[in-house]
């Protein structure tokens, strides 16, 4: 009765841990299967003539094409190949719809960014743009839509665990998401002003008094000059040409 027992037991085990293997592989390859490609030649519908996209040592893309618009649309690849989730979630942040995929965290966040009222007013601004940015934004976007739309796409990691699909990207959506950096950078605009009026008042060397000097040991910008160094190019690792029309 017992080595019964025992048998079903490791039988259970072993059909168990088969199962684990099963899904281990299954859950590894879906992963791989995300993983961009940064070798070789792609379909690019939309693309006029041939663009490329040489990533170097550090895995940082250099675009090369001909045209503008190539150049812009081979940007929307790389961006989509790199980013495509850090893209999602900014847009639908940005146009208050984060709660549609996170459901009640993503509530109070949608609120404030729907008050805000940046989605409707980038699109606002997209419609009205001039001719030549308008194709910018709209090459662009047909670079991330093409990774996207690409056949046997598998989106990151993120859209499969939370079992969404990147929408198609929009030049309102580039629009929205400058929109977010010139409300990030109006952060000091009320500082600025007081500081002007501190400095004009007392001079700028007791100004530092009240306003604080930079800490020395705090992060900043050196050239290479300042490192001693020479800048040299980079040099190209892998290289993902996009291929357009003959």
């Amino acid at each position: 009765m017992i080595a019964r027992l025992l048998r079903y037991a490791g039988l259970a085990v072993a059909g168990l841990l088969g199962l684990a293997i099963v899904a281990a592989l299954v859950v590894g390859n879906r992963l791989y299967a995300s993983l961009p490609q940064t070798r070789g030649t792609m379909d690019a519908p939309g693309l006029q003539n041939t663009a490329h996209i040489v990533r170097d040592s550090w895995g940082i893309p250099h675009i090369f094409a001909d045209r503008d618009r190539d150049a812009f649309y081979a940007l929307g690849v790389a961006h989509a190949q790199d980013r495509l989730w850090q893209m999602e979630i900014t847009r639908r942040a940005l146009r208050g719809r984060v709660a549609e995929v996170l459901g009640e965290p993503g509530v109070s966040s949608d609120i404030f960014f729907r008050t805000m009222g940046l989605g409707p007013a980038a699109d606002t601004a997209a419609e009205n743009l001039p001719a030549d940015i308008r194709a910018a934004l709209e090459a662009y976007a047909a670079g991330v839509n093409a990774v996207i739309d690409a056949p046997g796409f598998v989106p990151p990691p993120e859209f499969q665990i939370l079992m969404m699909q990147p929408e198609p990207w929009t030049p309102a959506d580039t629009v929205v998401v400058y929109k977010a950096i010139a409300l990030d950078l109006f952060g000091n605009a009320f500082e600025e002003p007081r500081r002007a009026a501190l400095e004009a008042h007392l001079g700028a060397e007791r100004a530092l008094e009240f306003i604080g000097r930079y800490p020395d040991d705090a992060p900043r910008s050196l050239s290479m000059a300042d490192l001693g160094l020479e800048e040299t190019a980079a040099t190209p690792e892998t290289e993902t040409p996009t291929q357009g029309p003959e």
